[in-house]
């Protein structure tokens, strides 16, 4: 009987380290970044922003006009809204792409070859006015 739970329990882990190899160096998958939070600052000014990017192409932006911290994301003061991104395979380019009730935002960026920052032009569509500005993320 311990001779089968060994052997099981060395399957499984066997198993477990191939289905975490997924997302390598050097994959042409267009949204292969590792789930990880960005934050960082529109226009180098005031307002603060951040975006989750998940493993499965999906993302949550979250933004403050009013004085609300991506240190404390649960503020009032900040505002979540969903979408998704993608990677352009062979390239350093990410679009960002999230909405909610009429308020739209598409960040389309570059992100540095470590994969630590994320730079590039931020548009922000709501009740007819659209705002351009550039905008910077970071880990």
């Amino acid at each position: 009987m311990k001779r089968t739970q060994f052997l099981f329990l060395l399957l499984l882990t066997s198993f477990s380290f191939i289905a975490c190899e997924k997302g390598s160096e050097g994959s042409d998958d267009p949204t292969d970044i590792p789930a990880s939070f960005w934050k960082g600052k529109i226009n180098s000014g005031p307002w603060e922003h951040g975006c989750m990017l998940r493993d499965n192409g999906t993302a949550r932006y979250l933004v403050s006009f009013t004085g609300g911290s991506m240190a404390d994301t649960g503020n009032v003061n900040v505002t979540k809204y969903e979408g998704t991104y993608k990677m352009v395979a062979g390239k350093d380019s990410i679009y960002i792409n999230c909405s909610n009730a009429g308020t739209a935002f598409r960040l389309r960026g570059v992100i540095n070859p470590g994969k630590t920052a994320i730079s590039g032009t931020w548009v922000h569509e709501s009740f007819g006015i659209t705002n351009t500005l550039p905008f910077a993320l970071a880990k």
